[in-house]
């Protein structure tokens, strides 16, 4: 922080006002002024003359404008010379502050209201004219307006009055007086620009959501520091969200974020802050961490349907997955590296297979994140894996980590990085095998010429929800596959073949020598994967009656 005294002091000396002191004469000052506050240098210049007379064209420190005020008295000689301060009620001080080379001559629009057509050394002159007459209490009569014409006076009048009913001068204006025993006593005065400071503390609106996080950081900010439309500094913050501004006039400004440190929205609300004198404004801001809005985790699909839809008597409910989120983002398993996620969630699926981000699937875990409303819920920046941890009925368990990285874009709050994974899963398949025997000998041999090969069987679904059998979809009630029996009288399909559910076997075709009659359709469940279903036993096989014929003898 720069200290006061370090600022740009302003030396304005609109006004040096001599009183010129005869010698042996002693002058009282109708100004208020306080005992010796300083020292300054006292310049003089060219003469400038009006009507019958003229005045010196005075500075101070080579840069400040000064004025006589006393036209009947000598002009004092150029060198350093002690100066008191004029109060703050001090008429003169007041005057100074509204003539040429004052800074309220500019803000008030002196010069275009009462002095447009006069040149700079007559403006100059009516200056000093003005300073005299105050410094006289206002009376025409003291010499104030010594060889002035009439036009000069009535001008300088003029401005004298109008000048009693503008604003008093700011605190900081310092006003002066330089004694002189026996020429002109030099009025001046210091306008010190009167400056302040703002300070920024950024801090987060959402702390649930950055603490710990290493994606968000309050270092990086930008703010811009305007007033009215224009921009007058550009602040950038610490890594504690701190910034501070240089010197800055008093006045009002308005603080924006012209962009945001990483992993927070811009924040599009503009602070008005008031810069004092010799004071910092403080402005505190709340930054809104950018979240990932949650709904939908997950969709669970059925592999070979490739939709929310189960196959056979399989169900999609009751899966139960892991979900990890981890500080860091990462296109592949953070765990793999030894991370350990910030909070673990397990979830199971509904009838249709989702699995929604609330209470309600929640089967376990930590506390939820909110965004800045305090009612959506989300995760923060890093990275979130899904693994299913349970299968549900009828489906093989889909070991695949989905890794879904959250990253930060654009401003706003909300970001779109998440999208919930599709998670197909294999059904559960298995097969069946089935023994053609004779029914009336309840063997695996046939009787006489007959035959057990060629026996034709159909396996129908007897599932409310499809299944897809060697690539093609079934519904309830509808042939799946078709299988034939060898020599032994068995015929089986594939161990993989028939999705999770019940099933139906019928004989369609029945084997040489044999009738379509007797023990012909058996039901069954494929509930393993890989089983086979075994069929061939003497109470579970398929038994037909053998084809009988008679003798008819002829007597003769």
């Amino acid at each position: 922080m720069k200290r006061i005294k370090t600022h740009i002091l302003r030396r304005c000396f609109a006004f040096l006002m001599a009183a010129i002191v005869l010698a042996g004469t002693a002058i009282t000052s109708p100004m208020t002024a306080h005992a010796a506050d300083g020292t300054l240098n006292f310049q003089t210049g060219e003469l400038i003359s009006y009507g019958d007379y003229y005045t010196t064209k005075m500075s101070v420190d080579n840069n400040g404008t000064a004025y006589c005020v006393q036209p009947m008295k000598k002009t004092p000689a150029a060198g350093s010379y002690q100066y008191d301060l004029l109060g703050k009620d001090s008429a003169l001080r007041k005057a100074l502050y509204y003539l040429p080379g004052g800074y309220g001559y500019e803000e008030q629009n002196i010069a275009g209201t009462y002095l447009s057509g006069w040149s700079e050394n007559d403006r100059y002159v009516i200056g000093h004219l003005v300073a005299s007459y105050v410094y006289s209490n206002y009376d025409a009569g003291s010499g104030a307006f010594y060889g002035a014409p009439q036009s000069y006076i009535d001008k300088a009048v003029e401005i004298a009055n109008a000048i009693q009913g503008l604003p008093a001068p700011p605190d900081s204006f310092r006003a002066f007086i330089i004694p002189s025993d026996s020429n002109q006593t030099v009025a001046g005065c210091w306008y010190e620009k009167p400056y302040g400071w703002i300070e920024i503390q950024k801090s987060t609106a959402n702390s649930s959501v950055s603490d710990g996080n290493g994606n968000y950081s309050l270092k990086g900010a930008q703010y811009g520091i305007y007033q009215g439309s224009n921009l007058v500094e550009t602040l950038t913050t610490d890594e504690n969200g701190y910034a501070k501004s240089g010197d800055l006039e008093v006045g009002s400004y308005t603080i924006k974020e012209l962009s945001p440190s990483p992993g927070y929205a811009l924040d599009t609300n503009a602070y008005d802050v008031t810069v004092s004198s010799n004071e910092t404004a403080k402005a505190e801001v709340k930054e809104i961490p950018q979240n990932n809005p949650l709904s939908l985790v997950l969709q669970k699909l059925d592999a070979d349907l490739k939709d929310a839809i189960p196959q056979g008597a399989a169900s999609l409910k009751d899966a139960e997955f892991t979900v990890k989120f981890y500080t860091t983002i990462s296109d592949t398993d953070p765990a793999a590296g030894g991370s350990e996620p910030a909070r673990t969630w397990v979830f199971r699926t509904g009838e249709d297979g989702e699995i929604s981000f609330t209470e309600e699937y929640k089967v376990s875990g930590g506390a939820f994140y909110y965004a800045s409303d305090g009612k959506t819920l989300c995760v923060p920046l890093g990275t979130v894996t899904i693994q299913e941890t349970k299968a549900p009925a009828g489906y093989q368990l889909n070991e695949t980590v989905f890794v879904l990285p959250i990253s930060s874009s654009g401003t706003e709050e909300t970001v779109s990085a998440y999208q919930a994974p599709d998670v197909p899963d294999a059904v559960i398949r298995g097969g069946v095998k089935v023994q053609k025997r004779d029914l009336e000998t309840g063997g695996t041999t046939p009787q006489g010429g007959a035959t057990l090969e060629g026996a034709e069987f159909a396996i129908t679904s007897l599932n409310e929800n499809p299944v897809v059998v060697d690539g093609t979809t079934y519904q309830k009630d509808e042939v799946v596959l078709t299988i034939k029996t060898d020599a032994s009288g068995l015929a089986s399909t594939a161990a993989d073949a028939l999705p999770y559910g019940s099933y139906r076997v019928d004989e369609v075709t029945p084997p040489t020598g044999y009738l379509g009659e007797g023990t012909l359709s058996a039901e069954f469940t494929i509930s393993k994967n890989g089983e086979m279903v075994d069929l061939t036993g003497e109470d579970s096989s398929i038994s037909n009656q053998i084809i009988r014929g008679g003798v008819k003898v002829v007597v003769v």
